[in-house]
């Protein structure tokens, strides 16, 4: 039975409503494994140029070989603890239709990161966090604007 502005209407056949409602619930998890392949790739991307490193040059007047302060993006790798601690997680539902993936750098041994990203009073910011998400803005839009 179906309820329509008051008035109850008796359908002639139950199953038309029961595949209806199936093959909607098929879309739905059809779309939502899409939307959670499509927040991996972006957050790969991401997370690719987030682990790109930045270019060396000679330091001046020493014989030591620096990363590039001025480079467009990358990470800036001395040791290379801040590149190794960059890190993908793939995507998690945070609740119905919302995908989230994160790409974060830094932890217990490379508590530094920050500084890096943002600087000092003493330490003139290397941003590479924010740097990637600007590089990849290109991709990620490209992957999102394709037809589910």
């Amino acid at each position: 039975m179906a309820t329509v502005s008051g008035s109850t209407y008796r359908l002639k056949n139950n199953n038309v409503l029961n595949e209806i409602m199936a093959k909607w619930e098929r879309t739905s998890k059809n779309i939502d494994r899409q939307l959670m392949h499509r927040v991996n790739k972006a957050a790969e991307i991401v997370y690719g140029y987030a682990r790109h490193q930045r270019p060396k040059i000679r330091k001046p007047g020493t014989n030591k070989w620096v990363s590039n302060p001025n480079a467009e993006y990358g990470v800036p790798v001395k040791t290379g603890a801040l590149r190794a601690s960059i890190e993908l997680q793939k995507a998690s539902r945070i609740y119905a239709g919302r995908w989230r993936a994160k790409v974060t750098a830094g932890g217990p041994g490379v508590r530094y990161a920050g500084y890096m990203e943002y600087g000092t009073s003493h330490v003139r910011p290397r941003p590479f966090m924010r740097q990637a998400m600007i590089k990849a803005e290109a991709g990620c839009r490209r992957i999102f604007s394709e037809k589910l």
